[in-house]
Order: C-alpha cells, then structure tokens, then sequence
C-alpha cells in the first residue's frame, strides 16, 4: 500500500509539500519527499531539495501520480469539497467546536481556495480517486494532537508564526525553540514511519531551512493520517461533500 500526503500551499507562488510512504509487511517507510511539487518532480535528493532557493509550483495531481506512480490513498491538507462552497464550511465549524479550545480552529477558506478545492476533487476524480474513499481532507494541527498525545494544545511549530509565539524571545531563542518543536515533531512520525537519516534538521538551520522541514513535515503528517484512515482509526467532521478526518 502507498500513501500520498499533500501540504498546498493556499497561494501559488508559495511552494508546497509532498510527502510519499510505502507499507512494508507491517512497517511503514519514508519513499520520497519533497517541500515543494517543482523539487518533487526533480531528481535531487533529498538533501538537495533543502538548499539554494526554493519556489512554488502549481499542484498537478496528474504529474505527481506519473511521477510517484499509483498510490492507495491521497491525504491533503485543504479545502475540498463535492460540491461548491464560500466561506466556512460545516467541517471547519465543526473542528473549530471541537478543537478550538487546543488552538486548533480552522482558517476560512479563501474564494480561490474554495475554487480549487472544488475542481481538485473532480480532477482526482478523472484519475480514479474519490473524496471520503481514496481521497481524504485533514488537518495536521488537531491531528498531531492524535499523534503526540501528551500535548494538551496545538504545537508551536509555524516558522511564519514564531513572533506570536515567543514575542519576548531573541531571534536566535526562537530558532531553537522551533528546532526543538520541528524535531519533536520527525520524531514523533518516526515512531510510526520508517525516516531516513539524511531527512533531518541540523542544530543551525536557518529559518528558511527550518520553514521547507515544516512543510514536508505537515505532508508527512497527511500521509501518516492515511495510515489511520485505512485502518479505521479516525473520526469523521462535517458532512457527505467535504469531510475533514481526523486520526483517534
């Protein structure tokens, strides 16, 4: 079994991360990952695909599947939906309820996301995949929750958000303290998927390099979701057209 977890970015010049695992036996593996569709696309390792400068990519689910070959499940973290919709959902409300006491409530979806989410769902549809089936939305910050259970609050991991986070803090205080955070986090995956050594953080990454590891981290989080999802250990947001599945 082969799971694709996707991170788009919610503006196109922004890049975005993709994440692949395999199952072996009982196991999990790491088979490809990117933190952005263009470097997925690329022959760079992975080392490579964390250095020089990193730009966007449109996602083309039908170029990551020639690429990635067939997978059993996509797992992405946006807005999708079977039919149209503006604004919040039912499923953003209904994690917002749920969630919003750990930080976790939901953005509203943008008028050009909610476009996207909308015609993704029927591209993936032409290429064999069908929401709620084979293809499944999420959201990683209540899903870590799942994942790392002695958290009682989300995870302050969001390079973009480190002012918020520690507004009395030097800058290189809160390098380290989302270092610490980004690690906790690989780590806590590694349990459950088998990572290769040279996916990792060095102590000295720049905010760059730690903003591309977050966003294959939040991919790999989606992928790890599918796991769950395919073993029937998730619980289910809003309604029929637009799920949002979260891990137990």
């Amino acid at each position: 079994m082969r799971i694709l977890g996707v991170d788009p970015a919610w503006t196109w010049e922004k890049p975005s991360g993709i994440a692949l695992i395999e199952q072996e036996g009982n196991d999990w593996k790491l088979e490809d990952i990117a933190p952005s569709f263009d470097l997925f696309y690329s022959d760079k390792n992975i080392q490579e695909r964390f250095q020089g400068k990193i730009v966007g990519g449109r996602f083309d689910l039908k170029k990551t599947l020639e690429k990635s070959g067939p997978v059993d499940c996509i797992v992405v973290d946006m807005p999708i939906s079977a039919k149209p919709f503006f604004g919040r959902r039912k499923a953003d409300n209904a994690i917002t309820e749920e969630f919003g006491k750990a930080w976790c409530a939901t953005h509203t979806p943008t008028a050009a996301i909610s476009k996207f989410g909308v015609e993704f769902v029927l591209k993936a549809k032409e290429c064999g995949y069908i929401l709620n089936t084979n293809l499944i939305e999420t959201y990683p910050h209540p899903a870590i929750l799942s994942l790392i259970p002695e958290l009682d609050k989300r995870l302050p991991y969001k390079v973009g958000k480190r002012k918020r986070y520690w507004p009395e803090a030097t800058p290189e205080e809160r390098r380290d303290n989302l270092y610490e955070n980004l690690q906790r986090l690989r780590n806590a995956l590694s349990s459950h998927i088998r990572l290769p050594e040279e996916y990792n953080l060095q102590k000295d990454a720049s905010f760059t390099q730690l903003k591309r590891f977050e966003d294959t981290l939040d991919a790999l989080v989606c992928a790890w979701v599918g796991i769950k999802f395919k073993n029937g250990l998730f619980r289910k947001f809003g309604d029929e057209f637009s799920y949002i599945m979260i891990p137990e």
